[in-house]
């Protein structure tokens, strides 16, 4: 059978290409304040809109550093997106008070905005993130917690471990660490065997969350999610 699908369409000189398909991350961020209750809904706003927050950080209107979606909590009715994988990246709002020593240079202090190798650990082990589509359905790939995920955005950091002694005598320790979900590459971002179709107009966000909140955690966070696939797009030809 012939494909009648219509491939373009054109208005006056100009012709639109209704399938070009592109590789474009989608990104979304929420924020949460330490040791507190988490359900947050990203690629739920757009640019203009608030971010969704938890606890005691302050509310404030999302940039297009915070999301690049067109339309809120759904793909544009235009538009469509093929996901291969979905990977994080993690920022502190607040320095770290966790620490062994009482005096400076504290031996596991992050400044801002570092977040603790600690924190990160203890927040992938209680928090879970996931895909939802249409009518509140989770992907069964997208469905974990949060270690699941191998982190391939970031930056890489190494304290200058230049401290010689603390109160309690010779440092043995880097003054800075920052925590990091294994190697920040795109060998490390865990590709799903069978991708994720959102078609035009279809409702869709990610859920983080953790009933019980995100025990032992000193830092107030900020998580940036991404979804990595092919958006398809109009375009002009």
């Amino acid at each position: 059978m012939a494909d009648s699908s219509i491939r373009t369409i054109r208005i006056g000189d100009k012709e639109f290409a209704l399938d070009e398909w592109s590789h474009w991350p989608l990104y979304t961020t929420v924020e949460g304040a330490a040791n507190f209750n988490v359900s947050l809904r990203g690629f739920s706003y757009i640019v203009g809109q608030t971010v969704p927050k938890t606890g005691t950080v302050a509310q404030r209107i999302a940039l297009i550093s915070d999301t690049n979606q067109a339309t809120r909590a759904r793909i544009n009715r235009d538009e469509a997106y093929i996901c291969f994988a979905m990977t994080y990246e993690t920022f502190a709002l607040e320095g770290s008070n966790n620490s062994a020593y009482t005096t400076p240079p504290l031996d596991e202090e992050s400044a801002a905005p570092m977040l603790s190798g600690t924190n990160l650990r203890m927040m992938q082990m209680q928090l879970m993130l996931e895909l939802f589509l249409g009518a509140n359905i989770n992907k069964p790939m997208a469905s974990a917690p949060l270690s699941w995920y191998g982190q391939s955005a970031g930056a890489f950091v190494t304290g200058s471990g230049d401290a010689v002694t603390i109160a309690n005598g010779a440092a043995t320790a880097i003054n800075m660490n920052y925590g990091t979900a294994g190697e920040l590459s795109a060998n490390n971002q865990r590709r799903w065997i069978l991708p994720v179709e959102i078609n035009s107009d279809t409702p869709m966000y990610s859920l983080l969350s953790s009933p019980a909140g995100i025990l032992n955690v000193d830092q107030n966070w900020r998580m940036r999610q991404y979804l990595d696939g092919l958006k398809r797009r109009p375009v002009i030809a």
